[in-house]
């Protein structure tokens, strides 16, 4: 049965995205609904279910999806990660751009534990199962990274309520860009953590460092902005098109197996 299961999957893995993202959707509010009983009333009122929801839900399909990892490659491709970090020097940069710059959270822990949450949930289901599955259906790897990155920027969308169009477009294009350069990381090195530390980065620097105003007009950042997430593109499609790997770009788990 596992085995038709998953002969199943590899043939249909848009398929068993839309599964694992439906899925996630209600392990995580089981998660959450324990965690709230568990936590004081002060620190659900930081999130702090919330985000003990994201890393038990994480940690329960890291489990169910155990064999689409390999876990001897981690941190191997944390030198190529490191661009990623642009997208939380961008965030600091506007911190100390703004017109307010005192805001620091006092409980810098809830800030932290916001930012890593999301990332080990993110990055085990849109890197890890999603690219293996992908991967392992026979897609070219450019298709592999553009699918991964397409749905990782539209289930942003859900953080956007009642935001401007034009807002909520950047946003989504942020979160793809940002999922292209972690997804190209992962698929040259199968390297979990790395894309995990950088995607906790980003976040934790948004929590730790919010911002508020901005000395320059709108108009400036976001076209900086743009500029940057060029530059990221780049270098997400400069990593992919690299032969230096093994196995056609596969993440060595997939690879073995």
């Amino acid at each position: 049965m596992i085995y038709g299961m998953k002969k199943f999957a590899i043939k249909h893995p848009i398929v068993l995205i839309v599964i694992v993202y439906i899925a996630k959707i209600f392990i995580f509010s089981f998660f959450r609904g324990v965690a709230e009983r568990m936590c004081s009333p002060e620190a659900n009122a930081r999130g702090v279910d919330m985000d003990i929801g994201r890393l038990l839900s994480g940690g329960l399909l890291l489990l169910v999806f155990i064999r689409c990892f390999n876990f001897k490659k981690q941190f191997s491709g944390f030198v190529i990660m490191l661009p990623a970090l642009l997208f939380a020097l961008w965030t600091l940069l506007l911190h100390f751009l703004s017109k307010v710059t005192n805001v620091v959270p006092d409980h810098c822990g809830y800030a932290i534990l916001s930012g890593l949450a999301p990332a080990v949930l993110e990055e085990i289901i849109y890197r890890g199962i999603f690219i293996y599955f992908l991967m392992a259906n026979g897609k070219k790897p450019i298709a592999v990274l553009l699918i991964s990155a397409l749905f990782f920027g539209l289930s942003h969308i859900t953080y956007m309520i009642d935001k401007e169009m034009l807002s909520v477009l950047f946003q989504m294009s942020w979160a793809t860009v940002i999922g292209l350069v972690l997804g190209a990381v992962y698929i040259k090195t199968g390297d979990l953590a790395s894309v995990i530390i950088a995607h906790a980065a980003v976040d934790c620097c948004l929590n730790l460092f919010p911002i508020v105003g901005c000395i320059f007009p709108q108009y400036v950042v976001r076209t900086a902005a743009y500029g940057l997430m060029a530059v990221e593109t780049w270098y997400a499609f400069w990593l992919i098109s690299r032969k230096s790997y093994s196995a056609d770009l596969q993440p060595p788990a997939i690879a073995e197996g």
